[in-house]
């Protein structure tokens, strides 16, 4: 029996979604990898479950697409993801907390491509090429069904955020600088607010009351009321990384007005601003209250009065102080709050700075910056990426701005250019210490770190035509075949010259390194020694048929997995050939003044039309050939006497 050791699932690309589970004090991390939605444990990173896209529609696999869009509704536990037009769902079982079924799909008109995706409390917003829609979860004929409430032809939105209230949707587009609302239920605009820079991202902060304005369906299929009544609030954040806050005007309800605008260098001291000038922008985000809210009861709860930050605490806890946690382009954190958003009448927002860390606390710089809960309830999850890296943080490390207590729990693979390219196969060592990961542009080998309990990822390269690894992974040798060149990627490279190579594997040899060995296309064999230790370099040892009278139909590499470096170089054969009549020959390499092939023993299949054949070490030979009745698989012994066929299995596909 296998157990699942390890996974490795990339660095994301895109920004992060996330699904708290309050039920079982878990915190779930989702983003898109190619054509799936890979979960996570936030406080671990651990795989929780990996949702491919081909589950909901089939007839996607082979069509080489990836997810483009993701969201995720927290009250009914549905995420959803879109891939061109098709439109997926899955919910998260009420009984089984670790099922992941399929919910529902969406499939819109051939072109209209989806660009983006929002849903809550069983309302859907979607952005498509064609403009903006919205659809209400109904059922129909005993299956979920997304039914569409409106649709309008707007500006293709690159956005499409939903408020708590469920009464507007906010929307950008990558044409304009100006944020649009829309009425969820007439599907009208009601506003546009312009931006002097493009709007990277929309947040509607979550008050009590509207969080308890937006509970269920029902909320949804609500007339127009007044935006003031579930106290929205927009914030919105350009591309310099400024930050605005908008709420409702008092005269008017149904129109926001700016009241705040936060930028990078709004909080720090002169000298300072100057510096940072030179540097990319800085990402900034809203601490969620229901996030932070149980992390600083329990610090008030478990701490003395008394202290200024305990102080602060309280302030925090009774006057419901807004805060943001930013993160500079030296990579210091930033803490800030607003008072009075709540406050009715809206005043005159107070803004002020909580905390700075010292340079390079984040390295290196984020792009995306998370704040989430964690089991116990005392501590909070930062979580960044890319890389993608999870740490533990407590509300009084916020506010003293002592990051150095920060403690990274989990990190997963730093982003590397070609990791988003598909996976085309791999090829591993002998014993199963290395693999090589083969991808349609370029790829990488691994080597077994920690005892076995990880890989790390060791060489790299942009393109191959044949990829063989040598000594656990420490040393990979790649082809191309329009140069002929095989190249040793060492330190320096080492090349050699080897014409119309058709595949590559590795053998044990009596040097200090693997050796390599090339079938051509025309049958002959290249056999390549690996020589020196610290400048490893490629050498011809020599170049050969095998004995054979007539050339055989094909020649395949014996499975390697029983090689070990302590094992004689006879025990193990190496290549196995098979005649035009199916005579299956087992070949070793031998070592001399006069290197050569030795055939160790034959079956005779009698099968002509083989189309597929593989070789295992124990020398167990799986052939399908053609039948009157369909396909026939065999599996032959060679170990068998000569005067036994050797036929062990024979089933017939039709």
């Amino acid at each position: 029996m296998l157990d699942l050791l390890r996974t490795f699932t990339g660095c994301p690309k895109e920004p992060l979604q996330h699904l708290v589970l309050p039920y079982v004090t878990l915190t779930l991390q989702l983003y898109p990898s190619a054509d799936s939605i890979v979960i996570l444990d936030a406080s671990n990173l651990e795989v929780i479950r990996v949702l491919a896209f081909q589950e909901v529609f089939p007839s996607l696999q082979y069509q080489c697409e990836s997810v483009s869009c993701l969201a995720v509704d927290p009250a009914m536990k549905i995420v959803v993801a879109s891939m061109n037009t098709h439109i997926a769902a899955w919910s998260l079982s009420g009984i089984q907390s670790d099922t992941w079924r399929i919910h529902s799909s969406l499939v819109l008109p051939d072109g209209d491509l989806v660009t983006a995706l929002d849903c809550r409390s069983g309302l859907l917003s979607v952005g498509s090429q064609s403009g903006l829609s919205v659809y209400t979860l109904i059922l129909e004929n005993d299956l979920l069904t997304w039914s569409k409430k409106w649709s309008a032809r707007v500006v293709t939105p690159s956005l499409a955020k939903l408020a708590p209230t469920l009464t507007y949707i906010a929307t950008t587009s990558s044409d304009t600088n100006q944020v649009r609302l829309y009425s969820t239920t007439a599907g009208k605009q009601t506003q546009g607010i312009p931006h002097p820079r493009p709007v990277t991202e929309v947040v509607w902060r979550y008050s009590p009351s509207s969080r308890r304005s937006a509970g269920s369906l029902k909320d949804a299929q609500l007339e127009l009321t007044d935006i003031h009544s579930g106290d929205a609030a927009l914030f919105t954040i350009t591309s310099d990384s400024t930050l605005r806050i908008f709420l409702p005007v008092v005269d008017s309800a149904h129109r926001l007005q700016l009241h705040l605008t936060i930028d990078p260098f709004t909080p720090l001291t002169v000298p300072t601003a100057p510096q940072l000038t030179t540097h990319p922008g800085s990402k900034v985000i809203w601490l969620d209250r229901e996030v932070l809210g149980p992390a600083i009861k329990a610090a008030l709860a478990a701490s003395a009065t008394g202290s200024i930050e305990m102080s602060r605490l309280w302030q925090i806890e009774e006057e419901d102080w807004d805060l943001f946690l930013r993160v500079l382009a030296d990579g210091s954190l930033f803490l800030t709050a607003v008072a009075n958003i709540d406050r009715k009448p809206p005043t005159l927002l107070r803004q002020f700075t909580i905390s700075h860390s010292p340079p390079g606390v984040l390295s290196p710089l984020p792009s995306n910056l998370y704040l989430l809960p964690r089991r116990n309830g005392v501590d909070l999850t930062l979580m960044t990426s890319p890389p993608l890296r999870t740490f533990v943080i407590s509300a009084m490390t916020l506010l003293n701005g002592r990051f150095d207590t920060l403690q990274l729990v989990a990190a997963g693979s730093e982003k590397v250019p070609w990791e988003q390219s598909k996976i085309l196969h791999f090829v591993r060592t002998p014993a199963g210490r290395g693999v090589a990961v083969v991808r349609a542009e370029g790829g990488e080998t691994w080597m077994i770190t920690e005892s076995g309990s990880n890989l790390s990822r060791l060489n790299s390269w942009s393109s191959a035509d044949h990829v063989v690894v040598l000594d656990g992974g420490k040393l990979v040798a790649t082809y191309s075949s329009e140069s002929a060149i095989l190249t040793l990627h060492s330190q320096p490279p080492s090349t050699l010259y080897l014409p119309r190579v058709s595949c590559l594997f590795s053998t044990p040899s009596r040097l200090q390194h693997e050796s390599v060995v090339g079938l051509t296309e025309d049958k002959f064999l290249f056999h390549v020694h690996v020589s020196g230790s610290s400048n490893p370099a490629l050498v011809l040892y020599s170049y050969n048929s095998l004995p054979l009278a007539q050339t055989p139909k094909l020649i395949i590499p014996v499975d390697p997995m029983a090689w070990s470096r302590t094992a004689t170089l006879k025990e193990h054969d190496n290549l196995l050939s098979i005649s035009e009549d199916g005579e299956l020959c087992f070949w070793t390499l031998e070592h001399g003044r006069t290197p050569g092939w030795r055939c160790n023993g034959r079956v005779r299949t009698r099968r002509k039309c083989f189309k597929m054949a593989r070789c295992s070490s124990a020398k167990k030979s799986v052939l399908v050939s053609g039948h009157p009745e369909g396909q026939e698989l065999t599996i032959w012994d060679s170990n068998e006497s000569e005067f036994a066929s050797g036929l062990e299995h024979q089933r017939i596909f039709r």
